[in-house]
């Protein structure tokens, strides 16, 4: 059996379309195989959901770990902008209030890279 590759199902499709042929119908019945009725995508559902739900808790913690990077990724941004404007850029703070502040900075960023 040859091998169908993406090049001869190209040909295949060029030489249909300027022939005029209907270029949205199939090849052949092995694409009509591949897909699923709903009945097949129900059964594929249940034997999914079969397979994960003893992993439901893994994948809940995996997913809010997920959640809570994003949130913290999003956090960088804003603690930045605090830094630069609020604390470096400000001309009416004194040396040791700017010193202070960026420590109390520099350890909320160290707290949000631990989580």
């Amino acid at each position: 059996m040859p091998v169908d590759t993406s090049r001869s199902r190209f040909t295949r499709f060029i030489t249909r379309w300027r022939a005029g042929e209907d270029i949205r119908k199939r090849d052949d019945d092995k694409d009509q195989r591949l897909i699923a009725t709903p009945e097949q995508r129900r059964r594929y559902f249940v034997s999914y959901r079969a397979w994960i739900w003893p992993h439901r808790w893994n994948l809940a913690w995996i997913m809010s770990m997920a959640l809570v990077g994003i949130g913290v990724d999003l956090l960088w941004p804003l603690v930045q902008i605090a830094i630069l404007d609020g604390v470096v850029l400000n001309p009416g703070l004194a040396l040791h209030d700017k010193e202070s502040q960026i420590v109390f900075w520099a350890g909320l960023l160290v707290t949000l890279t631990l989580l």
